[in-house]
């Protein structure tokens, strides 16, 4: 899973990425970004700049991308399987608070 792709995607970002296939399999069927060519510094360049400067198109991206996040990343379905994995991983199952009790992290004001 190409993370970031799916981090800028959920945020409402548009995405700029390298042809690999499963960002590729994220960005065209959603229409939320370019992939440009390994190398491809122009390219990027010129995506970034097409961002800039068309508001309508990087709104529509984003909004897209956000979408499409929502659809079909499921991470409310998989996020306890993944905590718990972690927490296995890290040693320390069961430890802090609870999951139902903790507050959700704003990206906003940082709490």
């Amino acid at each position: 899973m190409p993370t970031k792709v799916a981090e800028y995607m959920a945020r409402g970002v548009p995405v700029i990425t390298t042809p690999l296939p499963l960002a590729v399999d994220l960005v065209e069927p959603h229409e939320c970004g370019f992939v440009v060519p390994f190398g491809g510094v122009p390219e990027a360049a010129a995506a970034a700049l097409a961002l800039r400067e068309d508001p309508v198109l990087r709104d529509a991206m984003g909004a897209r991308g956000h979408a499409g996040a929502r659809q079909y990343l499921r991470w409310p379905e998989d996020a306890r399987a993944f905590v718990t994995q972690l927490e296995q991983w890290a040693g320390v199952t069961g430890s802090g608070p609870s999951r139902e009790s903790a507050s959700p992290v704003s990206a906003r004001d940082g709490r």
